[in-house]
């Protein structure tokens, strides 16, 4: 989630999938981008894209702005 100065949410984003789903870490940039890294098994869904794994697990790097 992102929230505006005076504490309303400005986005919020989710992923799901199947398989397992792990966030080790998120920054932001001094522009505000949000990059959220990990990794997961099977299949990750974003909002704009599904990823399969070609393995028992693959690593993901996601850009919010």
């Amino acid at each position: 989630m992102k929230y505006l100065s005076d504490g309303t949410v400005d986005w919020a984003k989710s992923v799901d999938g199947a398989g397992i789903k792990v966030i080790n870490q998120i920054e932001r940039d001094q522009n505000d981008n949000f990059y959220i890294c990990g990794y997961y098994g099977d299949t990750l869904f974003t909002e704009l894209d599904t990823l399969t794994s070609p393995a028992n697990t693959a690593a993901f790097i996601l850009k919010y702005d």
